[in-house]
């Protein structure tokens, strides 16, 4: 799924415990990853994920590979050598380059500190049996990447990044500027190739980062002549130089591309494995395309990063998101496009947030019949929201008090800051207006639902407020006649509580039946509501809010009845709520 950049998928089937788990070499799922042959671009997203869960960067299958080892190179291990050395001695010139262009950076090789102590101790590290990645590259005749590996550890960084040691750059970039300007393609094709291309000038700007920033498409007298060239040149350009590359400063080709509206640019570099959200001084590419001066181009370019999985959400040292950028530089289209993002679903988070379930199956009470078969509804529940990205916390036969008190502790737990939403189902056996303790005294549906109003829990304030009841509202049936054949359902039970239509908004209830009705359970299977419910989810996370799937259930059950015994009834659900935006349970949405 990492390796198909499915994240959805991966979001619903990776836990925690699978980080750890082995393969019969001992590897792990990063390993494989690592070793895969070619990954999309949306797979960055899927690595991350896998962080989170748990994913060791340092762990070593049997051979004593670690990730990083893996993605280097595709061969067996050498003792003592690091990843740079693996791709050396592979003949990687992309794993190669990649390596060595990470410590031009400032924060990689903190040169303000070490000067260029630390980047010329790593670059020169030997394994084993005392050879560096160039000894490695040259004996195993790959002698043109030696003598890259060697030229890099030439250069020099001061105390402020200024980069000596390559004095000839300067002036074959002036040169090569001067064939861009001249759409000189043929010529540039002949100079320029996979040794000198990531060369760097003094503040470490190669010559694919000058080729983007000058080679605008421009409206000639046969402008598309002039974009092919330029877009097949950039392409063969591609196939030999970083696309990963950046300054010291953390200045990428795509940060350039974006700035100058490329948006051609943008997407061979994200084709050829430029990062989405790659950041310089806390600036993404999406940030850069916010000051682009053309409306058209930057949220041409916009749009391709946002497919690209660009998170529109982050924010730069000034507290700034690409929106407040593009809404600033008067970036109306490229605005809108952000705002449609970003106003039209409640943001996702990740977690999505806390599903809380509360589930009273037997009561002190005669009168209160045992809830038999509920438990199926707690593992449907549990099962499905925990693979949404949700924090599952389940509460079993708590009095009327203790749902009281439960609730309230919820409402202050911190932790619901950094969670997009709050889910509470409601199971047990209901009245007129209230849902039943294991105690058999009852419970406001009102009051449960207020204690999270803004002004008692603000974490949740803005976020939606999600509560599925599944209880009986009265002691009415809505008696089908049918023929038994026409139905497919199993036989079932009944249960009850009551209806409220909340004047915050952000709220939405969903109520198993309409006011007065019965809702029915099965013994064996559980809840007609809550399994439609869950099962319908499943389905149409991806691709619809949860209003609309919600609306697939009434559907549902309004077309196939219940069967209760001989007899059938019509079951359709309930909506009450005054949510201001569309509420998506789909996690590959997560803005982090």
């Amino acid at each position: 799924l990492v390796i198909e950049a499915d994240f959805s998928q991966l979001l619903l089937k990776a836990t925690t415990e699978l980080m750890t788990k082995t393969d019969a070499a001992e590897r792990t799922v990063l390993m494989l990853v690592a070793d895969a042959h070619e990954t999309p671009v949306q797979t960055e997203k899927c690595i991350w994920f896998l962080f989170k869960l748990g994913a060791d960067p340092k762990a070593t299958d049997r051979s004593g590979n670690t990730a990083a080892h893996l993605a280097a190179r595709r061969d067996n291990l050498r003792d003592g050598a690091t990843p740079l050395m693996e791709a050396a001695r592979a003949g990687s010139w992309k794993c190669t380059k990649h390596l060595l262009h990470l410590l031009r950076q400032l924060r990689f090789n903190e040169c303000s500190t070490h000067g260029n102590s630390k980047r010329s101790r790593l670059l020169g590290l030997k394994d084993h049996r005392g050879r560096t990645a160039s000894d490695l590259a040259r004996l195993n005749d790959h002698s043109e990447l030696a003598n890259y590996i060697e030229l890099e550890m030439r250069l020099v960084f001061d105390c402020n990044g200024s980069i000596t040691g390559l004095d000839f750059v300067e002036s074959w970039l002036k040169d090569m500027k001067k064939l861009i300007e001249d759409e000189n393609y043929s010529a540039l094709v002949q100079k320029v190739n996979r040794f000198n291309c990531d060369l760097p000038n003094s503040q470490g700007n190669t010559f694919s980062m000058m080729f983007i920033y000058v080679a605008q498409p421009q409206q000639r007298s046969n402008p598309d002549t002039t974009n092919l060239n330029q877009e097949t040149f950039l392409k063969k350009l591609l196939q030999v130089c970083d696309p990963t590359c950046a300054n010291t400063y953390g200045m990428s080709a795509l940060h350039i591309a974006a700035y100058k509206g490329n948006s051609a640019a943008a997407t061979a570099l994200l084709n050829a494995g430029a990062r989405a959200n790659v950041m310089c001084l806390e600036w993404t590419p999406l940030m850069q395309a916010a000051c682009c001066t053309q409306q058209d181009a930057a949220a041409s370019v916009c749009w391709i990063l946002l497919c690209a999985g660009s998170n529109w959400s982050l924010k730069n040292r000034e507290g700034k998101t690409a929106l407040d950028l593009a809404t600033e530089q008067g970036s109306h289209k490229m605005a809108e496009l952000l705002r449609s993002r970003s106003d039209e679903f409640y943001p996702v988070t990740n977690p999505q947030g806390l599903c809380v379930i509360i589930n009273i199956s037997k009561f002190e009470s005669s009168s209160e019949g045992e809830r038999k078969g509920s438990q199926f509804d707690v593992e449907r529940v549990s099962e499905l929201f925990s693979k949404l990205g949700f924090i599952i916390d389940v509460r079993e036969d708590l009095t009327a008090d203790e749902i009281e008190n439960y609730l309230d502790c919820v409402r202050i737990w911190k932790e619901l800051e950094r969670h997009g939403a709050f889910v509470c189902f409601l199971m047990t056996h209901g009245r007129e207006d209230c849902i039943v303790g294991s105690d058999g005294k009852p419970c406001k549906i009102f009051d449960l639902t207020r204690k999270f109003q803004p002004k008692l829990c603000s974490s949740l304030a803005g976020k939606p407020k999600i509560f599925f009841v599944q209880a009986c509202r009265g002691l009415e049936k809505d008696e089908l006649l049918v023929k038994r054949e026409t139905i497919d359902n199993a036989g079932g039970r009944f249960e009850g509580t009551s209806v409220l239509y909340p004047s915050n908004s952000d709220f939405l209830i969903f109520y198993a039946t309409p006011r007065g009705q019965v809702a029915f359970r099965d013994e064996n299977t559980g809840s007609y509501f809550i399994q439609t419910v869950c099962e319908l989810i499943e389905k149409y996370y991806q691709t619809e809010d949860l209003m609309s799937i919600m609306v697939r259930v009434n559907k549902r059950m309004a077309k196939k009845p219940y069967r209760d015994g001989d007899q059938y009834f019509h079951v359709v659900g309930e909506i009450t709520g005054h949510p201001t935006r569309k509420i998506s349970l789909d996690p590959s949405r997560a803005c982090d």
